[in-house]
């Protein structure tokens, strides 16, 4: 929450925009497998498609060649939707992305580069304490996203991880500054400060975190959901858009999750708060979510997490009914597709 003595976010000038570019272009491009990727997810979500379009799919499953990619596929859907994984085969690894919607598994996408991305820049000790409240935060939006559609998955995964990525940056361009802000930040029991922010970097966190998401294709309504709403100092200020509100009341939310495990204290509009058999199933999520380690979240899962053991449902015998996709891959021209050297380096991007 913005305090007294903090910046307001939205009266940015376009100096400190471009002094978040200047951060944000130290990640390099994305390779462009992972962008043209998560353009067609989100063009089938913008169509209204409830599942991939085969172009899609086609894309879809050539990241899926990475074991790495492969585990935080099985093991996000554990952690959101359990009962699509528990026993069912996945022989297919093209079966594990459908269980996600085109604009959430858009989202996963996106989190998971940006995260494995910007842990390469960062200093490995400095970046397993940060990593801790991204783990958190990502899982809680998306437990909170999963049964409160209102919200929705994307929102929640975004409010709950996009602004300690932009953070996160920070470390990688400056250690020595970032040190001096988390050391404040603890003394003050602060979770940001956007004028300190200012002061050392000349731009926010929030700032970051959009054009972050902005080079992957997010469009310009993610500015209203990360700085707009999140800005609002209280729901009540929210209330005049919806859209505000959501990322508003996410945020309060996954607080409220991650720090009692339970719902907030909180009087706000009902549609925005779950039936009770969905409450007691989220709640249920959430605990278990807290038991885990960084290491078990599935933004740090790889290659070394998949075995008959422990993910039985990957070697499980063939299922004659799934989807033939892996050998009806739709012909196109695309040059992406068309180019191995791209496909593998969008892979090597997640290789631990």
């Amino acid at each position: 929450m913005i305090g007294s003595e903090d910046l307001d976010p939205l009266e940015q000038d376009a100096h400190s925009w471009t002094e978040a570019k200047n951060v944000v272009s130290v990640i390099g491009d994305v390779p462009r497998f992972f962008s043209s990727t998560i353009h067609y997810l989100k063009k089938d979500a913008r169509e209204g498609h409830s599942k991939m379009s085969p172009l899609t799919e086609t894309y879809v499953s050539q990241l899926l060649r990475s074991d790495s990619f492969k585990a935080a596929m099985y093991y996000a859907g554990t952690s959101y939707f359990p009962e699509r994984i528990k026993d069912k085969p996945f022989r297919d690894p093209l079966n594990l992305a459908r269980i996600y919607a085109p604009d959430e598994l858009a989202t996963i996408v996106s989190l998971l580069y940006l995260y494995r991305r910007i842990r390469k820049g960062c200093d490995p000790h400095l970046f397993s304490e940060l990593s801790s409240e991204i783990v958190s935060d990502v899982d809680c939006g998306g437990i909170l996203g999963r049964f409160l559609p209102k919200i929705g998955i994307l929102t929640g995964l975004i409010v709950g991880g996009a602004p300690h990525l932009g953070r996160a940056m920070f470390l990688g361009v400056d250690k020595k500054n970032y040190l001096k802000y988390s050391e404040y930040l603890r003394k003050k029991k602060l979770t940001q400060l956007y004028s300190m922010e200012e002061q050392f970097w000349g731009c926010n966190q929030l700032q970051v975190s959009i054009l972050l998401l902005q080079t992957l294709g997010f469009g310009h309504s993610i500015y209203k959901t990360l700085i707009t709403g999140l800005s609002c100092n209280t729901l009540k200020e929210a209330e005049k858009d919806e859209e505000l509100y959501r990322a508003k009341l996410a945020r309060v939310w996954i607080d409220s999750l991650r720090d009692t495990t339970q719902p907030p204290q909180i009087t706000h509009k009902g549609e925005f708060y779950p039936l009770a058999k969905d409450l007691h199933q989220m709640l249920e999520l959430i605990g278990e979510a807290t038991k885990r380690t960084d290491q078990q979240s599935w933004l740090n899962r790889g290659k070394k997490d998949l075995s008959p053991e422990q993910t039985p449902e990957l070697f499980s015998p063939a299922d004659v009914t799934e989807q033939k996709t892996q050998t009806e891959i739709i012909q196109t021209s695309d040059k992406d597709l068309a180019c191995t050297e791209d496909v593998d380096e969008a892979l090597n991007e997640l290789e631990e």
